[in-house]
């Protein structure tokens, strides 16, 4: 948990009947590539960032994923070469 958010929770709402919610703007980047197996298979890996603004300070989260996707669609996996 980013520090931000850990020094505004108290011990007193950290129960199961009081969950604790925060609404400081965030802002999500990031982006990925399909790089195809097969002609429906493909793997996606992922890099995205979240910045959020709490207290007058930028927090940056990062993630990183690596997504297995099907694609309905015929997608060539090498260019049609006639």
């Amino acid at each position: 948990m980013p520090e931000c958010y850990s020094q505004r929770v108290s011990s007193e709402n950290t129960g199961l009947n009081r969950p604790n919610t925060f609404t400081d703007p965030a802002f999500i980047f990031g982006g990925g590539l399909n790089i195809y197996l097969s002609r429906h298979l493909a793997i996606r890996p992922d890099v995205e960032v979240m910045i959020v603004r709490a207290d007058s300070q930028s927090h940056y989260v990062t993630g990183v994923a690596v997504r297995f996707a099907y694609h309905f669609e015929d997608h060539p996996v090498t260019p049609f070469r006639r």
